[in-house]
């Protein structure tokens, strides 16, 4: 998020963790030096995504990327689980409420969902 939403971290504050990280490991840091992993803002402060209207710098960053991370019970669930992608994308959130639990996943609250979708061809 280019805002703080709810719980969520922003990109500023991940740019932050990232750095930090890649102080701790040389892979990391290489892969950061080597423009391979990166942080990008959304241009939203919301707990969701509508992928139509995402930051110029998402979409350019979105069209040459291997893989998409969409992480949050909001992004991830409520408006994107359903959304394929022409790269592998994983979708990960913790279900924090007991209606979607039980329908979607037949789960419980506090379930944790890790869902990959491989490229569309």
């Amino acid at each position: 998020n280019s805002m703080p939403a709810l719980n969520d971290i922003t990109a500023a504050e991940m740019k932050g963790v990232l750095d930090q990280v890649a102080e701790m490991c040389p892979d990391v840091a290489r892969a950061v030096k080597s423009g391979d992993i990166s942080v990008v803002f959304t241009g939203s402060g919301s707990p969701c995504i509508n992928l139509r209207l995402v930051s110029k710098e998402v979409a350019q960053a979105a069209v040459s990327a291997d893989l998409i991370i969409v992480e949050g019970m909001g992004r991830a669930i409520h408006t994107n689980l359903y959304a394929t992608f022409k790269c592998d994308c994983i979708k990960v959130a913790m279900i924090k409420n007991l209606h979607v639990a039980e329908t979607l996943f037949k789960g419980k609250l506090y379930d944790c969902v890790c869902k990959f979708d491989p490229a569309e061809p």
